[in-house]
């Protein structure tokens, strides 16, 4: 079989891209959690360290309570990198109805999960602070 016949029937997925928590993490997840990283990363450089380590506690509670639930893993991932987002805007510029939607939605998922429940109690009044 030449080179071309050989690529040809080669089948193309997702780029392998990973990061490890108490499991692997693939694909667009595992860059979702990237991007969130360098926005807590310059969260913390601004010296928000308390939310940037609520932001990162919510991070590894979602991964923990949503293995095997990849639609839900990548909606709460979705919601967090939204809020790490807000988090980063100065508190004049932050919209409160998203930092408000999305901690209800952060709520919601602690019935089902018994790590963000854990996050939330720890965490969830410092995020609730970002609203002013």
């Amino acid at each position: 079989m030449n080179d071309y016949d050989e690529a040809r029937d080669r089948v193309v997925g997702e780029p392998a891209y990973s990061q490890v928590f108490n499991g692997p993490v693939y694909g667009q997840a595992a860059m979702k959690i990237d991007n969130i990283n360098s926005t807590v990363a310059g969260i913390m450089q601004q010296g928000d360290v308390e939310i940037g380590k609520a932001l990162k506690a919510f991070e590894e509670a979602i991964v923990a309570d949503t293995h095997g639930d990849e639609e839900l893993r990548r909606d709460l991932l979705d919601n967090l990198e939204l809020l790490a987002d807000e988090a980063q805007a100065p508190l004049g510029e932050r919209r409160r109805g998203v930092v408000r939607s999305i901690l209800a939605s952060f709520r919601n998922a602690a019935m089902s999960g018994p790590e963000v429940a854990k996050a939330m109690e720890a965490w969830g009044q410092i995020l609730t602070g970002l609203t002013g």
